[in-house]
């Protein structure tokens, strides 16, 4: 019996001492912790003086080691107490500093001979203690804070639900569980033949109220256990160091003097080595556990940051959608999960993807402005834990809360944001086995969502951007159009009204036959090239070979190239595949070199030279650049700042039988350019010629 006592109580005291550094290290600031620290400190120190106690070669040691133990034992029952009001969020301030009080007197009467009178021999115990009549009062003061905390669990098991009734639960068990173990202690003290067989309970005890802290996320202390106990191995042969430096010193010091200086250098030395050692060990401590014991609590962590910068490089937003509720489900390990958006001008958040539910799903298809879920998530910057948040809420809300969480089993709300604004929440289901989202996991996930509430934020300006823009665009078209449709019109209306005057004369039949024909195809041409410049349809993007794209431009202008006399140089480079659409890249290259062609046309030796070129070095982004050059006569300044707007040309107005004259042809490249997030720019000297560059993201490599 007595080496189980002495190893019961080994256990008992290094089982409180790693909660309490785990809590202390962790969440020592939370007001809620703080109690569990000290009272696993004072279980600690009483079971460190009770394994002491056991080991006592004489009765002046045992006395000395039981008085000791006692002190300590009655800070236990108050710091419990303590901990249980502030878990069950109760108001017993008073109450608390009565039992502090007392405990505190107790400590100091436990030094005396009232409470442990002396020690005798019992059973196969040497020294067992001798109560004094105070001890009667000890141990009501032991006993009532005992039974108060179990009191004040009760009430509070009564008006929890679901996570809180739960971890109160685990509470109150390890609770009876550990006094029932622990107060096996005190029947020997009045000669009652019991042996303390339930010493190694009170492990149980601990642990339990630990286990609620960690089951219920309130700590992460499996992984803070495992990180302690790999530092205190790494800390056993550290300090080895200074007494084996010191000892080898002292061989051959052979004075004190010198044996002074030996201990000064070495601790020089030892401190400094330590000094620049220690956050190295610790680094590679931490890689270690990160790759082999903890890999499975960093692996998920690990696919959320890198998923973070990803989002913004995702164009389409139902993608996006797409992928954050994939990445999430796996890195968390959840198999339910939905995200729930408000609109630019809506009120209510629609629900956009959603993963996990049966079908038809329970989730709403929208959240009203007054819904809890949104209301939850006005009230917060960062993922929360929906079970902590009873607090937030009266107890009818809460009751309503609960049967409604009840039915879509979640576990975490995380609000999307971006400056301020409010744009909808991601809601996730309990982790597979149970485990838990730590405080990294939530923060991840805030930051997963903050990205999501950025790249809707600059969908929703860029919308904007694009109606401002249609609005300047369509008073240029107006314009445009005004000017454009005059010409033709007017030939048309002067014709019509002299047809009655000359309708016998067949020369003038066939003029006017000549002119509406014409125009016709005139005004025909512009409203189709209108058409394209204002239509701005999604598109779909794919691999695309920037050399298929330029001969199959070349194929089609072709004909004009040889019609002209112009000579073609193509330049060829090996070029990596880009993410584009091809007939949109086709449209831009086919127009680009009809401009050079018909602005060479009468020129001698004229030549069109295209040379596709892949950038990469000194470039931020890797990019390929297309360059389409002439040796035409060139555009004029004034012209060239307005290339690329509607309407602008370099032809006469007078002379605009091709479509391409109509000043559209390059207003609808920038366009398209622009929708590849590429860029496109004119270099053009008078007399020498232009050249057009062309570049685009390369987003994919071969």
């Amino acid at each position: 019996m007595i080496l189980y006592c002495i190893i019961t109580s080994l256990v008992n005291a290094l089982t409180s001492l790693i909660l309490c550094v785990a809590v202390l290290v962790k969440k020592a600031r939370d007001p809620k912790h703080l109690p569990f620290v000290w009272f696993a400190l004072a279980v600690a120190v009483w079971s460190a003086f009770y394994f002491y106690w056991q080991f006592a070669t004489s009765g002046e040691e045992a006395l000395l080691a039981v008085r000791l133990l006692s002190a300590s034992a009655i800070f236990i029952a108050i710091t419990y107490f303590h901990f249980i009001v502030r878990l069950a969020e109760r108001n017993c301030r008073r109450e608390v500093q009565v039992g502090y009080l007392l405990a505190y007197l107790l400590a100091v009467l436990s030094a005396t001979p009232y409470v442990v009178v002396d020690v005798r021999p019992i059973m196969m115990f040497p020294y067992w203690p001798k109560p004094g009549i105070p001890y009667l009062f000890y141990l009501g003061v032991f006993f009532y804070y005992t039974v108060r905390s179990w009191g004040v669990l009760f009430t509070a098991l009564r008006r929890s639900e679901l996570r809180g009734r739960n971890q109160l639960k685990f509470v109150l068990v390890g609770t009876a569980i550990g006094f029932v173990g622990g107060s096996t202690n005190f029947l020997l003290w009045y000669d009652i033949p019991v042996v303390p067989f339930g010493n190694g309970l009170v492990s149980v005890y601990v642990v339990a109220v630990g286990y609620a802290i960690v089951r219920f996320r309130l700590l992460e202390i499996d992984y803070l256990i495992v990180k302690l106990i790999s530092y205190s191995l790494a800390v056993i042969p550290l300090a080895i160091i200074f007494p084996l430096g010191v000892w080898v010193g002292f061989r051959f010091a052979l004075t004190e003097s010198q044996q002074l200086l030996v201990l000064v250098l070495v601790s020089i030395v030892v401190t400094t080595g330590l000094f620049w050692a220690t956050p190295l060990i610790k680094r590679r401590i931490d890689r270690f556990l990160e790759s082999t014991l903890l890999r499975g609590k960093f692996v998920g962590s690990r696919r959320l940051q890198s998923f973070a910068s990803e989002i913004s490089t995702i164009r389409d937003e139902e993608s996006i959608f797409n992928k954050i509720i994939e990445v999430v489900s796996a890195a968390m390990d959840v198999q339910k999960a939905a995200v729930y958006i408000r609109g630019d001008l809506d009120a209510k958040c629609a629900l956009k993807i959603q993963k996990g539910w049966p079908d038809p799903s329970p989730l709403a298809l929208e959240l009203a402005e007054d819904n809890w879920l949104v209301r939850l998530g006005n009230q917060h910057r960062g993922a929360v834990v929906i079970d902590e948040q009873e607090r937030a809420y009266s107890e009818e809300e809460w009751k309503e809360i609960v049967s409604f969480k009840k039915g879509l089993n979640l576990d975490v709300l995380v609000p999307i944001y971006a400056e301020n604004l409010f744009y909808g929440v991601m809601v996730l289901g309990p982790r597979r086995n149970h485990r838990l989202f730590s405080d990294l996991d939530l923060s991840l996930l805030g930051t997963i969502c903050l990205q999501l509430g950025l790249n809707i934020r600059v969908r929703q300006m860029e919308r904007r951007a694009n109606q401002t823009e249609k609005l300047i665009s369509l008073g240029t078209l107006a314009a445009g159009l005004a000017h454009e449709l005059r010409n033709p019109l007017v030939s048309i209306q002067t014709f019509s009204a002299l047809l009655d005057e000359n309708a016998g004369d067949v020369e003038f039949q066939k003029e006017f036959s000549k002119v509406m024909l014409r125009d016709v195809n005139r005004i025909a041409g512009i409203v189709e090239n209108v058409s394209s410049f204002a239509t701005k349809d999604d598109v779909d993007f794919g691999p695309v070979q920037i050399d298929e794209v330029i001969r199959g431009a070349l194929e089609i202008v072709q004909a004009d190239i040889h019609e002209a006399g112009v000579q073609l140089k193509y330049i060829q480079h090996k070029i990596p595949t880009i993410n584009a659409n091809y007939n949109q890249l086709l449209q831009v290259f086919i127009n680009l070199m009809q401009n050079a062609v018909h602005a060479m046309e009468g020129i001698p030796d004229s030549k069109l030279i295209i040379e596709p070129i892949f950038r990469s070095k000194d470039v931020i982004n890797a990019s390929v650049e297309v360059r389409v050059s002439d040796n035409g006569p060139g555009i004029d300044k004034e012209v060239l700042s307005k290339v690329f707007e509607p309407f602008a040309t370099t032809k006469d107005t007078g002379d605009r039988s091709r479509k391409g004259g109509l000043g559209l042809g390059l207003a609808i490249v920038k366009q398209i350019i622009d929708c590849h997030d590429g860029a496109i720019q004119v270099d053009s000297e008078i007399g020498k010629g232009t050249t057009f560059i062309v570049s685009l993201p390369c987003n994919l490599t071969t």
